[in-house]
């Protein structure tokens, strides 16, 4: 009797597997929670509102109009010889623009 019931024990089939769908940017976007954008101050906007046309809007780079002539500017009053020149220009310019970038970028607008 015995070797009659293990004769009908089937093993039963493994799951079926899953086949692992390659991870795209898209798909990975949409399991990453949105944050929301955070509303400016009154005084925010308002200065947003104060900056002319395109002041704010990088150009080349990530240089905005205002950054260039800044630039251009920290540059001419900053003389060739003095000494971490492009350091004091950058901490001039703001913006987080290093003194290499602002070298670089000096040099790419022509100027001396």
């Amino acid at each position: 009797d015995e070797e009659d019931d293990e004769s009908e024990e089937e093993e039963a089939p493994p799951p079926p597997s899953k086949k692992r769908q390659p991870v795209t940017p898209a798909a990975s976007a949409k399991k990453q929670k949105t944050e929301a954008k955070p509303t400016p101050t009154p005084k925010q906007a308002a200065a947003a509102k104060a900056q002319p046309a395109g002041a704010g809007t990088p150009g080349a780079a990530g240089w905005t109009a205002a950054q260039e002539a800044a630039l251009k500017k920290a540059a001419a009053a900053t003389d060739a010889s003095t000494p971490n020149r492009w350091a004091k220009v950058a901490e001039k310019v703001g913006g987080g623009k290093s003194k290499d970038a602002c070298k670089k970028h000096f040099k790419e607008l022509g100027a001396k």
